[in-house]
């Protein structure tokens, strides 16, 4: 199973990605977001292969947060267009 982080999917584009890429149960979706309870009430929507995890990119200490606390591998990544 590949896994896929996108950022910026509460909203516009990135959101329209992650709804088309959860039809496909052969790939993993990491919803990276600054509002945890809109993307997990997105994600809950979408499957079982839709996961949320926090990313405030406009704050480096979070962006550190983020690298550090991650560990799993990442096969791809979309950011908004």
């Amino acid at each position: 199973m590949k896994t896929i982080l996108i950022t910026g999917s509460t909203q516009g584009l990135g959101l329209q990605i992650v709804k088309q890429l959860a039809s496909n149960s052969d790939i993993r979706i990491i919803m990276a977001v600054r509002n945890i309870v809109k993307g997990n009430e997105i994600a809950k929507s979408l499957g079982d292969n839709v996961s949320v995890t926090e990313l405030d990119l406009a704050s480096l200490t979070n962006v550190g947060k983020f690298i550090k606390s991650w560990n799993k591998k990442i096969d791809g990544s979309l950011p908004p267009i």
